[in-house]
């Protein structure tokens, strides 16, 4: 648990840091580009007094600094793979070609993601022959997705998906289908997901 909790906390750590290094260079940047602002025009903020172009200047440089953060970090985990997630990711794209090619990718990060966060557990069910690769890829497309389709972002109105939801709830399917057809659940278990999904389906919108 301790090395969990040292590890999310220098993670953050570096993320923090790299947000400052990165606002520093934007700001160095945008004071260039912002010289004919005068630095009299601002406000008075309590007993202190900001000028418009300081304020603009670090608003501006912490806003891009924390986009660039993540689009940084969405690639660490391409970075950090192991074998094991790899043959997950690998499935996950073979899946998503076949099944779901126009699905919307912030969702596709976001399992892969999910992927590396429980590396340890898939690298445990993949050399204890628990589980294969593509079963481990389809029960983190079903979490992920029985989760997300009924928040009612991606219906047109109520219980009708637009295009991207559709596209999810395809995949949403093939998932569960695999799931029952190499006996991770059973019977009772895949109706009762099912008949849950499609009512909070069309309950929401």
């Amino acid at each position: 648990m301790s090395k969990v909790m040292n590890a999310n906390t220098l993670v953050f750590a570096l993320f923090f840091a790299l947000v400052a290094v990165i606002t520093a260079f934007f700001y160095t940047i945008i004071d260039y580009m912002l010289v004919f602002v005068p630095d009299y025009w601002g406000y008075l903020t309590g007993y202190e007094y900001i000028s418009y172009k300081e304020s603009m200047i670090l608003g501006v440089s912490a806003y891009i600094a924390v986009k660039t953060s993540h689009l940084i970090s969405d690639q660490l985990f391409f970075l950090f793979q192991n074998e094991h997630t790899e043959r997950v990711v690998a499935e996950m794209d073979r899946i998503l070609t076949h099944v779901s090619p126009d699905m919307p990718s912030k969702i596709s990060k976001k399992i892969k993601k999910k992927a590396f966060l429980n590396r340890d557990r898939i690298k445990a069910q993949l050399e204890e022959g628990k589980l294969t690769p593509r079963q481990i890829t389809c029960l983190l497309f079903v979490d992920e997705l029985v989760s997300t389709l009924p928040k009612g972002n991606y219906h047109i109105y109520r219980g009708i998906l637009d295009i991207p939801g559709s596209e999810m709830y395809r995949l949403w399917r093939y998932a569960l289908n695999y799931l029952l057809e190499t006996d991770y659940f059973d019977e009772p278990n895949y109706n009762y997901i099912d008949n849950s999904m499609s009512l909070l389906i069309s309950k929401a919108g």
